[in-house]
């Protein structure tokens, strides 16, 4: 793909590059958003989603990874490949954090509320 790159004329991978980072992060912030309003309400829904978050993230760290290093003329750099090897123990340590621990079951214990439906009042046969 990097000579595909590289026969392109007027074509700078770097602004895509920064495109596709900020695509990345603008698709996770409403769950991040979201993230906050479970943790703050205690849903069981919270640790999985969680986990959900970080392996999106490492998704876009190894996407952002692949793409930098298809650019053609670029200095050699493990930026990514270190925020790639960060993002896999974060999702080991906090990962089996939140499926094993105690304290998170604990802690996360609202379930949604299941929706009320009105029996109609039978009537009475005689």
């Amino acid at each position: 793909m990097g000579g595909y790159i590289s026969s392109l004329e007027g074509f700078d991978p770097w602004r895509v590059y920064y495109f596709l980072g900020m695509f990345i992060n603008m698709l996770l912030l409403p769950v991040s958003v979201l993230l906050a309003v479970l943790f703050f309400s205690r849903r069981t829904s919270f640790p999985w989603l969680f986990i959900g978050m970080l392996g999106a993230s490492l998704v876009g760290d190894l996407v952002l990874a692949y793409f930098e290093h298809t650019i053609p003329d670029r200095e050699d750099s493990s930026i990514h490949g270190s925020e790639v090897a960060k993002g896999v123990i974060r999702i080991m340590i906090w990962g089996s954090y939140m499926v094993v621990s105690q304290r998170v079951k604990a802690t996360f214990t609202t379930r949604r509320k299941e929706p009320q439906v009105a029996t109609p009042a039978l009537p009475v046969v005689e």
